[in-house]
């Protein structure tokens, strides 16, 4: 029988990291190692309460903290460029990518807020009915 994959079969599963992009890859790798650690913190924490009356309530109520953590960090996230652009805030964008970009030598905001005007422009001219296109 012929192996139809001779370098191996194709990689399912694998995150697609984009080129442009720095650090997309990291980024993956650091959202696998959380939710890993959550889950293992989680068992963790349930297992500390398996001899307590009423266990249910504290795994429920300890649960609430990290929910809380991440609710009060939200509050720091700036908004993304391309949706600060979409609402005619240009120099917050500006700022928020210059702040993104920092130590990229090769990193060009002025034509990535173009990229940005460009993608929001060709968003709002289009429609549900461009779904239905036939694409060559």
């Amino acid at each position: 029988m012929v192996n139809p994959w001779p370098s191996g079969p194709p990689a399912v599963g694998r995150p697609v990291t984009n080129a442009v992009a720095p650090g997309a890859a990291e980024l993956a790798r650091a959202l696998r190692l959380a939710i890993t650690s959550g889950i293992l913190l989680a068992y963790l924490v349930n297992f500390a309460f398996k001899g307590v009356t009423d266990n249910w309530r504290w795994m429920l109520g300890v649960a609430v903290i990290p929910g809380a953590a991440l609710a009060v960090g939200m509050l720091t996230v700036p908004h993304t460029p391309r949706w600060l652009m979409d609402k005619g805030r240009e120099d917050e964008a500006r700022t928020v990518l210059e702040r993104l970009r920092r130590g990229d030598p090769d990193a060009n905001v002025d034509k990535e807020i173009e990229d940005i005007n460009e993608a929001n422009d060709r968003e709002r001219s289009s429609t549900v009915r461009d779904l239905a296109k036939e694409r060559l």
